[in-house]
């Protein structure tokens, strides 16, 4: 049924929760803003950066906008800290030996997300990577999925959009598109959140989603 599978990538391909977490780190220090803990850390990985800043630390719309530039020039130290989630290679080829096509859509600036990609040599099962502009503009998901869709002139029907937080939902449901929603990842830890979200498929790990796709 499903012929274009888009996928979200940090907490959904691969685990950049280090990178992040540093940098996030080094752009609390270089703001001059008050340290926090771990737990809290996490909360940064769950909304696009200049958001997260904007409501954790209850900043003015300047403040957030220096702090997602600061933390976009920072992250670049940290590329090399992401991994790939188990058993990704394997989901990726599945899918692309069934001649589905396969796409990213994702926060991260889109060339920070090709060097990851090829870093990770999973960038040819690509057929295209759509990311945020390299001036740090703030782009909500689903407009950058809006515009992978209209590029294609992709059929929202036979197309489904795969990742792990509230954000990468609403875009899949903006778009009219079907969702999977990973457990694995930086989101959905609740009950309450899948609640929300309403998904097509629950997966709690890779070996569910390659079940599912032998399945589809």
């Amino acid at each position: 049924m499903y012929q274009n599978f888009i996928f979200d990538l940090d907490g959904t391909l691969i685990d950049s929760s280090r990178s992040i977490i540093s940098t996030i780190e080094e752009t609390i220090e270089e703001m001059g803003l008050d340290k926090v803990d771990l737990s809290q850390l996490k909360f940064f990985s769950l909304s696009p950066i200049e958001q997260s800043f904007s409501e954790f630390y209850k900043l003015n719309k300047s403040q957030s906008i220096k702090a997602n530039q600061i933390y976009r020039r920072l992250y670049a130290r940290h590329l090399n800290e992401a991994v790939l989630f188990p058993q990704i290679k394997d989901l990726l080829k599945i899918i692309k030996a069934r001649g589905h096509k396969i796409f990213i859509a994702t926060y991260k600036r889109l060339d920070y997300a090709v060097k990851i990609c090829k870093n990770l040599d999973i960038f040819s099962y690509f057929l295209d990577i759509y990311g945020s502009p390299k001036d740090n503009k703030f782009i909500a998901k689903e407009e950058i999925v809006s515009k992978l869709i209209s590029d294609y002139d992709i059929n929202c029907v036979q197309s489904i959009l795969i990742g792990d937080t509230i954000h990468d939902a609403i875009a899949a449901n903006k778009n009219n598109l079907s969702f999977i929603a990973v457990t694995y990842g930086n989101g959905f830890k609740l009950p309450r959140d899948l609640i929300k979200v309403n998904p097509l498929l629950k997966v709690n790990s890779i070996d569910e989603l390659i079940s599912w796709v032998y399945c589809e």
